[in-house]
């Protein structure tokens, strides 16, 4: 599985608490080793903006 980091979320990451924005790199983190772990769920994005994100290789 590819993962993309988009330029919003680290923007959004900068917004955050010291300890919040462990917490969410630790979840990024655990999601990109093990996406079947049962703490993490993942959710197709609907409607984004980005229509790379459909098509990463295009």
């Amino acid at each position: 599985m590819q993962f993309y980091i988009a330029d919003t979320f680290t923007d959004s990451l900068k917004k955050l608490s010291n300890p919040e924005q462990k917490t969410n790199k630790d979840h990024c983190f655990d999601l990109q080793i093990n996406p079947s772990h049962p703490s993490l769920k993942l959710h197709r994005i609907d409607r984004a903006r980005i229509k790379i994100l459909d098509n990463p290789g295009e």
